[in-house]
């Protein structure tokens, strides 16, 4: 990087039920003559950090979302939990974690938990979490909105996890799928061999960019053992 930068202000130039559209400005900030610019940002408008605290440097990190990596182990393999559901903006079926906002009074383990009893109907608890990561953000040059990624083991033979039942909102349509993950490369294979079930149908399907990565680097950990094992 040539220069620093800092945030000097920003305006709300549209705001809708659950986003706004913001104009900030920013300049560099290490003595140079500094040239301010313009920059366009999509915030949510659903978290709980007043919006003047983002008109400066150094604006809060704000962490609105999880995203859950559940592996479920049963007597017959090991699953990856993904979910598929229309995303209006894509127009197409999107498969991805399962995902969802992070309520008022939650940490990020308690919402993914939720979050996956709601979506997909699997029960865990907090002895289930592996790892909670950083924050994450996933479009940076679009919108300041930062998401948790929260890995759980399930145990797929407990009796509640027997017959999952989702607890889904008037109006969501989520379909679950179990990707078996014990040959690597086969996994990612299922995946987008999921996807292609959606395109016979006649709905275009897209997967998710985190879910892709995470199942691509599984792949490729997995090539590099076979090849050093050579």
């Amino acid at each position: 990087m040539k220069h620093t930068y800092a945030r000097s202000d920003m305006d709300v130039v549209k705001s809708q039920k659950f986003t706004r559209l913001c104009s900030l400005t920013y300049a560099n900030t290490d003595g140079e003559a500094r040239s301010e610019r313009k920059w366009e940002m999509v915030q949510r408008t659903t978290r709980t950090i007043p919006v003047e605290a983002f008109k400066r440097s150094q604006a809060p990190i704000p962490i609105d979302a999880v995203e859950v990596c559940a592996t479920v182990e049963k007597a017959e393999g090991t699953f990856i939990i993904v979910v598929a559901q229309y995303r209006p903006p894509l127009d197409a079926i999107s498969l991805e974690f399962p995902a969802g906002l992070v309520d008022a009074g939650e940490n990020c383990g308690q919402a993914a938990i939720r979050e996956l009893r709601e979506e997909t109907g699997y029960s865990a608890d907090a002895s289930s979490i592996l790892s909670v990561s950083p924050p994450l953000s996933t479009e940076p040059g679009l919108t300041d909105s930062c998401c948790v990624l929260v890995r759980l083991r399930i145990n797929g033979d407990l009796p509640e996890n027997q017959h999952p039942k989702q607890l889904l909102d008037d109006g969501e349509d989520i379909e679950v799928l179990l990707i078996p993950v014990g040959d690597t490369q086969e996994a990612l294979n299922a995946l987008l061999k999921a996807a292609g079930k959606y395109e016979a149908k006649g709905q275009r399907a897209v997967v998710d960019a985190k879910l892709y990565t995470f199942m691509d680097a599984m792949a490729h950990m997995h090539n590099s053992h076979c090849c050093s094992a050579l």
